[in-house]
């Protein structure tokens, strides 16, 4: 699964619209309170 199936710059995903995970989070805090959002993936 790969973000670069998706056009960029690209908003998080609605999987209900969009079977593919574009991408997991746009800002860090798409993460959660902690996150750490790295070129679109949770890490």
């Amino acid at each position: 699964m790969s973000d670069t199936d998706c056009a960029a710059p690209t908003p998080l995903c609605d999987t209900q619209h969009d079977v593919r995970t574009c991408v997991q989070c746009v800002r860090d805090k798409d993460c959660g309170p902690n996150g750490n959002c790295d070129n679109g993936t949770c890490k």
